[in-house]
């Protein structure tokens, strides 16, 4: 029997991913459990577990930097290498109807529900005539450049129009455009290319808006300061953790969701931390820290750390974010930006400790400094909530005890 093997959809949001690399070549033996090939998505890397036993008979989409839809067959495992593989064919490119046309609306494509390996019969998508089937970046693009995507003949799977499909087909392509010698072209690496789209997403659905609050971190610092004698790995990051899951308490709102139109306001306090590595941000969760200690705190963060820079996170490690919190304190920055990870309607940004002159009963004083910016959501966060909830925090930052 052959058996499709299907890029598996790993989330309710994720809608393609990238194919890093295959565990095993054509021919070889794959044991029931055993990884076939590694996915990246919107999250990190997975390895791909086969639920069947057999041979990896054809490859058909191998390790590239290209996205490639859910539910696609990326290859066939079947009991004996001489067993026949079914058709395969790549259907052409559809063309959009001529501009002012009616078009009837019909019912969404369906899509067989499959595992990773489907059984005897291939699902298969079945979409209106006169329809594109183009990714996101593709679609941006084209809309940027003025260009109609039925002039463009896709390459991707079952004919889906790709970022680079809609650059070939520019204007002017192939004339002279001369560059300053040196000038280098690279192509985004898959990771790159999934936080250009998500960030892109985010900005252009989400009305940002932005409050600064500079909070004296005297407190903080003593906090810190006495809990390092019992634990040497805590950092102001903790701390600031602790103090975000008392406040959150207060300013339910934020520790939400939103998305169709719905806001979700969610029990736990499910904090992500954004942590950087070399090919790009990864957002890990510290789940219930309303219910952590500074040590139980320390402890969660230093191993989540750990797995993503080692790219060993656990995808439920990954899932279930409530608010996040992004600390670029440690490159002495005084303050930035952020940008809020949908669906989530809060992002806070944490700048770095600085000693600053402030009055103090109408004398000057010399004060540690900490610029804590906020960025929310305006369809669900008003201003007034987002500053009380900036007054707060100075209050319980004031309050806190080892």
């Amino acid at each position: 029997m052959v058996r499709e093997i299907i890029m598996p959809k790993l989330g309710e949001t994720m809608e393609e991913g990238y194919l890093a690399k295959w565990f095993k070549e054509e021919g070889q033996k794959v044991e029931k459990g055993e990884p076939v090939f590694e996915v990246m998505s919107d999250k990190t890397n997975f390895e791909v577990e086969s639920i069947h036993s057999g041979f990896l008979r054809k490859i058909l989409v191998p390790a590239s930097d290209k996205a490639i839809p859910v539910t696609s067959v990326v290859g066939y495992l079947a009991e004996s290498m001489d067993e026949p593989l079914p058709a395969i064919t790549t259907p052409p490119p559809t063309s959009l109807p001529p501009e002012g046309r009616k078009i009837e609306k019909k019912s969404s494509p369906s899509l067989s529900s499959l595992p990773l390996e489907g059984g005897d019969k291939v699902g298969v998508e079945t979409r209106p005539s006169g329809q594109i089937i183009a990714s996101p970046l593709a679609k941006k693009r084209a809309r940027e450049m003025g260009i109609d995507l039925s002039s463009v003949s896709g390459t991707g799977p079952n004919g889906r129009i790709t970022e680079e499909d809609v650059l070939k087909t520019a204007p002017g392509k192939g004339t002279l455009n001369p560059e300053t010698p040196g000038t280098k072209k690279q192509r985004l690496s898959p990771l790159r290319q999934i936080i250009a789209d998500r960030l892109s997403k985010s900005k252009a659905e989400i009305p940002h808006y932005y409050l600064r609050k500079v909070i004296d971190a005297t407190n903080l610092k003593a906090i810190r300061t006495r809990l390092k004698d019992k634990d040497p790995d805590i950092t102001y990051t903790d701390v600031l953790i602790k103090a975000v899951a008392e406040i959150l308490a207060d300013f339910p709102e934020m520790n939400a969701t939103y998305e169709n139109k719905e806001l979700t306001i969610h029990p736990e306090i499910n904090l992500g931390l954004a942590v950087a590595r070399t090919e790009g941000l990864i957002v890990p969760i510290l789940k219930s820290i309303n219910r952590k200690t500074y040590r139980e705190i320390t402890a969660e963060r230093k191993r989540l750390v750990a797995e993503v820079r080692d790219n060993k996170i656990p995808r439920e490690d990954l899932e279930g974010g409530t608010f996040t919190l992004s600390n670029l304190g440690a490159y002495g920055l005084d303050s930035f930006y952020p940008i809020i990870y949908q669906p989530q309607v809060v992002i806070m940004g944490v700048s770095a400790i600085k000693d600053g002159v402030v009055a103090v009963n109408g004398s000057p004083a010399v004060k540690p400094l900490l610029e804590i910016t906020l960025a929310c959501d305006h369809r669900v966060v008003d201003g007034s909530y987002s500053a009380r909830f900036l007054q707060k925090l100075q209050e319980i930052i004031d309050r806190l005890k080892t």
